[in-house]
């Protein structure tokens, strides 16, 4: 029985020393295979992909789409930026690495488990996510030059072009892509994958028809699931912009028919009623849907999208009144959604601007600044129009105010003293309302904590008994008095102790400097102290007041194109009294101005003769006389002063030592900043670079903005000089191209789009390259260059010499030489640096003659 016992054991024992022998990855047996195999499937790999899969999950669940432009392929955002996904990407590198380092099997060059190459991928794809791309595009390379002409390789170089798109390099992506395009074997089932790829590249660099043909490409030949109402969604938005209603609204009605969420459901139907017909029977259907939808619980958090469909279907139908009513609404019922609330400013703020009415355009224009974020496709064009508008209305204003101050000042006292007490009266009773609202705050709130009931008490307040949280009016009214308050804040802990010792502080300095006489708009001296009292006072008043009409006529003219208005604030100025004589004749040279684009040669004619008869003495008299005068007058004041003009001299005959003595000490006049320049100048020019900079230093503070700028410029070249030199370079040797035989090349290979089959020569060169030069891993890529022509590239070389020993061995290739025979091309070697330059120039006769000098010619 023992004897027994001890045969199992050590039957057991031997069963098990073979089992781990058999496991080593040095060896290839069966058992070895079939256990790495389902370990570094079941363990490493299954593991980190789920990682990955609750990491992307989280990614797409922040992600929120802003519809108000084209939406992006891929829901990723910014990936730099997502530090949640952090762990999880971790994880899967991890174990994926791990697999790597304990399951491979490589034995004489050839990988004998399964799944080495996909624990490669999920590591490439974990540092994508992870936003770290270079890192993700070496283990996409690696996977393309490890595992070539498998599935798996051509699935990293989609990956690798994403890695390119997500840093900004479209120009390797479309080379990658393109390369794909044009690949026999490229697999069937990856398709999809290129061109959901191919569209975000050209997406994100604004081609929508190139955007759009791939994106109908996926829709047309293959079955998306859930991406399919997104794919859907992004070719109609691009439809539409178009202004191919037609096919935008088909798009739009298959978003309906997909699974997708409802919001995008939502923004199709709005775009679907955008899209109908105006003319058709089928605008009126669209608009009664949209008010029942208006009405609809759920959709209560989009009221104001809704509001702002229906007012562009107003603004079709021509109907502006109604249209500023619902774009009203749409402001109004904007709670969150600050894009949206930003546009329906912004609309009505065109409407108003289109009517000329720029007073209240510029308040809605102020209300789009506010609420439209920095990085919005519309802010800078619409912040350009908010600058100028404010500009005029700041002047409007000015002209309002003082006419009033000076209105207030010459009535009698009785009245005067009555108008008074009527603002403050309004002044008291805007306090008391104040007052009460706080009051009956505070009573809500109060009530609201003593009897947990703030649906009533709240709802009966606000909102006809709904819980206030429903009536968007109150929430959007609390949102406006919380920024008035706090200003833009994050929903963070501690949001109000941001910044609070700034404020503390700022309201300590306010509340020591009011003093209750000058601040309190309650007391008559407050109001009596701003009125004009002596004949100077009045003349200042006046002078603002031309001065106002003066800047507004300005902007009318040059940035409003509103050259009747223009022409009223300038007649406005010549009916004040007791102002600067100065104001007259730049106001009739104005006038003259506006006439001529006016083509009105009678009031042409009557403010030219006024100007020439009554202020023939001024500036403005003598350029009607004299179209060089201001040339001559510049040229004039230049040479003042004689000395200054003897310097200049001696610096123009580049006699820089005399420069140099006569500016040892430079007096405190009108010239001392072109002393210093010409100083500085001569100091290059005399080697002393350190003095220069000093000099030049003190000059960009000047006074004379252009004086300023030229000697920051000059400084900046004076410190680095590289690109003077470069510019001095091209001119001298009259190419853009730098010879630079020692830095790295590449050989290009051009040839005609049509007639060539490019995957035929790339498998040629290949070929060629694994024949002749066993030892080395060459890149060979394509990409077009112009509409016409092939760019097959060929790299890297370490030099010149190792390019043009490539260069001419591929020359002896028969089946290559045949192959490029066949049509006109060109083999040409290049440097890094100098195909950056060809590349954007299509500079191929440039380059080929750059080619022929300095290499072919001097070789």
């Amino acid at each position: 029985m023992i004897t027994k016992k001890r045969s199992c054991y050590i039957l057991l024992l031997s069963c098990f020393f073979m089992l781990v022998n058999s496991c080593s990855t040095k060896k290839k047996s069966w058992i070895s295979r079939q256990y790495h195999n389902t370990t570094a499937r079941y363990n490493g790999y299954y593991n980190g992909s789920e990682s990955i899969k609750y990491g992307i999950k989280k990614i797409h669940n922040s992600f929120v789409d802003d519809y108000s432009t084209v939406l992006p392929v891929f829901r990723t955002g910014n990936l730099k930026k997502a530090k949640s996904t952090l762990p999880y990407m971790d994880k899967a590198i991890q174990k994926g690495s791990i697999v790597i380092q304990k399951h491979s099997i490589k034995i004489r060059g050839k990988e004998y488990c399964r799944w080495i190459d996909d624990n490669y991928l999920m590591v490439g794809k974990a540092y994508f996510y992870k936003g770290e791309f270079d890192e993700a595009a070496k283990t996409f390379s690696f996977i393309t030059e490890e595992y070539k002409k498998s599935l798996i390789s051509h699935e990293a170089y989609l990956w690798l072009s994403r890695c390119y798109i997500e840093k900004g390099d479209y120009v390797s992506a479309e080379a990658i892509l393109m390369d794909l395009n044009n690949n026999k074997f490229f697999p069937k089932q990856l398709k999809k994958d290129y061109e959901i790829i191919n569209a975000d590249l050209y997406i994100r660099q604004n081609n929508y028809p190139l955007a759009k043909t791939a994106l109908i490409q996926c829709l047309k030949k293959y079955k998306l699931g859930k991406d399919k109402g997104r794919l859907n969604y992004i070719a109609a938005q691009i439809y539409q912009y178009n202004e191919d209603y037609k096919e935008a609204a088909k798009h739009y009605a298959q978003v309906l028919k997909s699974n997708a969420e409802y919001i995008m459901v939502f923004n199709s139907k709005m775009n679907l009623a955008l899209c109908s017909d105006k003319s058709s029977a089928d605008s009126d259907k669209m608009r009664k849907e949209l008010v029942k939808m208006s009405k609809d619980d759920k959709n209560i958090d989009y009221l104001d999208q809704i509001y702002y469909t229906i007012a562009q279907m107003d603004i079709s139908n021509q109907d502006t009144i109604l249209a500023k009513e619902n774009y009203l609404n749409s402001t109004v019922y904007s709670v969150s959604n600050e894009s949206q609330k930003a546009l329906s400013f912004l609309e009505l703020a065109k409407i108003d601007f289109a009517q000329a009415d720029f007073i209240s355009s510029q308040l809605y224009y102020d209300s789009t600044i506010y609420f439209m974020s920095e990085d919005f496709r519309l802010y800078k064009p619409t912040l350009v129009r908010y600058l100028i508008l404010t500009d005029l209305v700041n002047n409007l204003k000015t002209i309002q105010l003082q006419d009033s101050l000076i209105s207030l000042a010459l009535m009698p006292q009785k009245e005067r003293d009555a108008i008074i007490k009527g603002i403050i009266n309004k002044e008291v009773e805007k306090e008391r309302i104040e007052k009460e609202k706080e009051i009956l705050k505070r009573q809500n709130l109060y009530e609201g904590n003593t009897n947990r009931n703030r649906n009533e008490q709240f709802g009966n307040n606000t909102s006809g008994g709904k819980w206030y949280f429903y009536n968007p009016a109150t929430l959007s009214f609390g949102l406006s008095e919380f920024r008035k308050k706090w200003g833009k804040r994050k929903l963070e802990d501690d949001w109000r102790r941001k910044n609070r010792k700034a404020t503390v502080i700022a309201e300590e300095d306010s509340s020591a400097l009011e003093t209750p006489t000058t601040n309190n708009t309650k007391d008559p001296s407050f109001y009596l102290k701003q009125l004009p009292s002596t004949s100077e006072d009045f003349l200042l008043s006046r002078e603002k007041i031309a001065n106002a009409y003066y800047e507004a006529a300005i902007i009318y003219r040059h940035d409003l194109l509103e050259i009747n208005k223009s022409n009223e604030m300038f007649n406005k100025i010549l009916r004040l009294v007791d102002i600067d004589s100065l104001f007259f004749p730049m106001t009739y040279y104005n006038l003259y101005l506006n006439y001529s684009l006016q083509e009105n040669s009678e009031k042409l004619n009557l403010a030219k003769s006024t100007l020439l008869k009554n202020f023939s003495k001024s500036v403005y008299a003598k350029i009607l006389e004299d179209p060089d005068y201001l040339q001559k007058i510049s040229l004039s004041n230049n040479n003042n002063d004689s000395a200054f003009e003897e310097v200049f001299v001696n610096y123009k005959g580049r006699e820089y030592n005399s420069v140099l003595e006569a500016t040892k000490e430079i007096k405190n006049n009108e010239h001392k900043d072109r002393y210093r320049f010409i100083r500085a100048v001569s100091m290059i020019n005399m080697g002393d670079t350190v003095g220069s900079i000093n000099t030049l230093a003190e000059v960009a503070k000047a006074e004379d903005p252009n004086l300023a700028s030229h000697a920051r410029k000059l400084l900046d070249i004076v410190r680095d000089p590289t690109s003077v030199n470069e510019s001095n370079r091209r001119a001298i040797e009259k190419t853009p191209y730098k010879i630079n035989h020692n830095s790295q090349h590449l050989v290009m290979f051009i040839l005609p789009k049509e007639g060539v089959d490019i995957s035929y020569l790339k498998t040629l060169i290949s070929d060629f390259n694994t024949k002749n030069y066993s030892t080395r891993i060459f890149e060979i890529n394509a990409m077009m260059i112009g509409l016409d022509m092939h760019l097959l590239m060929v790299k890297y070389f370490e030099g010149k010499d190792k390019s043009l020993k490539y260069h001419e061995d591929i020359m002896f290739s028969t089946e290559v030489t045949n192959e490029l025979h066949k049509t006109e091309h060109y083999i040409l070697p290049i440097t890094t640096d100098n195909f950056q330059e060809f590349y954007v120039n299509k500079d191929l006769e440039g380059y080929s003659k750059f080619f022929k000098e300095k290499y072919i010619d001097k070789n």
